[in-house]
């Protein structure tokens, strides 16, 4: 299990062996890099004592020493002052922990558990079987597991037809769980709990000027924080407001920071303009990574290899491609990720504002008029085209609100999710954002689609996406506005700071941002990186998505539908829909199935 983890630890791993328990360690040297600091952690002279094998990045590590009082530290790592403090308040001092982590800690004399932080960059998984409990940090590891059984999980691959990712404690494989974000799982238990939550509870008692210098601050603590490391580092830097501002913030901690850049060929999708604007305001050593239809295929299978699940995600082989590169000059790569759902900038945010005034405001029998004409628009393939846009939003306008949050999303559409599973009947994606929707405290439903969004959406893809393209090259991806301190922050920001209007999104981020990006970054539209696949699978990938998604190949998945598969494609390649985004799923999930099924 351990070596099938050497990519994510090549500096080193070790093996703490207990009556009761066995824990290994590949370890990644980010801070302290001697090996006085080797991993698992554990106290010297104590082969029978507590342990901890540990994947993090602690962000509040200065607090937690000057509190432990008495301690002797012989390293300066974080897995040494996560060990005190659990060896101290056990499970309870989990959510003291700022940063990014999943661990597990044995305690021969307590209580044993496993932990992921509330935003989920490092992932955890765990399998019972035989009587015991097993765990990593990838799935390639708990599949090594002597007799176990490698199935298709059918309920989750549905959902990800529809929503392009594996939502919740779900996987690919049937009973292999992944423990979700804000979770402790006691090992005498054996049943998650959550100990942190995305809650809302506003302030009354500030002014905007005054939260926007708190925002400020705490922006600039948590990019000076997520900078302090002993091995090089670099940042990616898509042109978007919150890689820029990353990069603009670290680059007064690092002269000449390196920055990676993917540019698109095709026009609506490249970025590149802004990348070198901002580049060339910091003073960065920049590389800018051109990538076209013919390098995602070359690197197709091996990046599905990385990802162990099918994941929908336009940009993960990019990203993997960037990260391979930039593993030649650096270990620790920033990333402006959680930005869009922590300050609200998703076009969905802006469309459930829509959604209400468009709902109270137009009678019926007009909406009905517009929702026929949108749908006579020509299909574009051009990112986040005028028809896409229209189509998603008026058909959403008639839904509930997270039933039009998965509308806004969903890659599969809901007159095919029955038929394409012959025999199984998938159950409502809604009721995963249901829970969350239900569960949260909140004063409005945007605040309520926020944290939806950051449970699901930014776990289950663009977590998934950045720890496996960029740790398949040795890579730690670092996340400043995924600090739990400015996220607890904006949680307490009244929305319409957050989200003016349906236009204006993210308005008191570039508030807050304003004295350090170039006044262009700030007027520029929201986009994020994609590839334009709609277009190449009616070019120069079209032989291969023929190939692909051929009735022989898949009728090799006995519950998916070849026939209506290939209904989908031909839609697609008449110019009848947009279904670039399914397409790309399906082709995943193909070659996901024989590499870990039939393979």
């Amino acid at each position: 299990m351990l070596r099938a983890l050497s990519h994510r630890g090549p500096d080193g791993s070790g093996i703490a062996i207990r009556d009761t328990a066995i824990l290994g360690n590949a370890r990644l040297a980010i801070t302290d890099l001697r090996e006085d600091a080797a991993l698992p952690w554990s106290r010297r002279n104590d082969p029978s004592g507590a342990c901890l094998a540990y994947n993090g990045a602690l962000l509040n590590g200065a607090d937690l020493r000057a509190r432990l009082i008495g301690h002797e530290f012989r390293s300066s790592s974080d897995a040494e002052v996560v060990f005190a403090w659990l060896s101290k308040y056990g499970a309870a001092g989990v959510s003291d922990l700022v940063g990014h982590f999943s661990l597990a800690f044995f305690d021969p004399h307590g209580r044993s558990f496993l932990a992921r932080d509330l935003y989920g960059p490092r992932p955890l998984f765990y399998v019972i079987h035989r009587g015991a409990l097993y765990f990593g940090s990838e799935l390639k590891a708990l599949v090594q597991v002597p007799g176990i059984s490698v199935q298709p999980n059918i309920s989750g691959l549905a959902d990800f037809l529809t929503l392009a990712y594996i939502p919740g404690e779900q996987t690919a494989f049937e009973n292999i769980w992944e423990l979700e974000a804000g979770h402790i799982l006691y090992i005498d238990e054996l049943t998650p709990w959550r100990f942190a939550d995305h809650h809302f509870d506003e302030v009354t008692d500030l002014s905007f000027d005054e939260a926007v210098g708190q925002v400020r601050d705490a922006m600039v603590r948590s990019v000076a924080d997520a900078v302090d490391v002993d091995a090089p580092i670099g940042s990616t830097l898509s042109g978007g407001i919150d890689t820029s501002s990353i990069v603009c913030m670290a680059a007064r901690h690092i002269p000449k920071l390196k920055t990676y850049s993917i540019r698109m060929g095709e026009k609506s999708f490249d970025e590149s303009v802004y990348q070198r604007m901002v580049a060339k305001h910091v003073g960065a050593q920049h590389r800018e990574i051109t990538v076209g239809p013919e390098d995602v295929l070359k690197r197709w299978s091996e990046t599905v290899q990385a990802l162990d699940e099918p994941l929908g995600d336009g940009a993960a082989i990019p990203s993997y491609i960037l990260a391979d590169i930039a593993s030649q000059e650096v270990k620790v790569l920033l990333s402006g990720e959680g930005g869009d759902e922590v300050f609200n900038a998703y076009e969905t945010h802006g469309a459930a504002l829509f959604r209400s005034g468009y709902r109270r405001w137009v009678p019926g029998a007009i909406r009905t008029v517009v929702s026929r004409l949108v749908h006579q628009l020509p299909v574009r393939h051009h990112k986040l085209s005028f028809d896409f846009v229209a189509r998603r939003i008026v058909d959403g306008c008639e839904m509930d609100v997270c039933a039009a949050h998965v509308h806004w999303r969903h890659c599969l559409p809901p007159n095919y999710r029955e038929g394409i599973f012959p025999g199984f009947v998938p159950e409502r994606p809604e009721r995963w954002f249901e829970k969350t929707f239900d569960r949260v405290r909140a004063h409005s439903d945007i605040d309520r689609i926020s944290a939806v969004d950051l449970e699901h959406f930014l776990v289950g893809d663009l977590m998934v996406k950045n720890d496996r393209t960029f740790m398949a090259h040795g890579i730690e991806g670092r996340f400043p506005w995924l600090d739990q301190r400015l996220g607890r922050l904006m949680r307490t920001m009244p929305h319409r700071w957050r989200i003016r209007s349906v236009l204006e999104r993210r308005f008191l981020e570039k508030k807050a941002i304003e004295p350090f990006v170039p006044k262009q970054i700030l007027r520029r539209t929201n986009m994020g990186l994609e590839m334009p696949h709609s277009g190449w699978f009616k070019g120069p990938w079209r032989p291969w998505l023929e190939s692909m998604l051929h009735r022989d190949r898949v009728r090799q998945l006995s519950w998916l539908n070849p026939v209506m598969v290939e209904e989908i494609m031909g839609l697609h390649l008449a110019n009848k829909q947009d279904y670039g985004r399914l397409l790309w799923c399906l082709c995943n999930l193909v070659e996901w199935h024989e590499q870990y099924i039939q393979g």
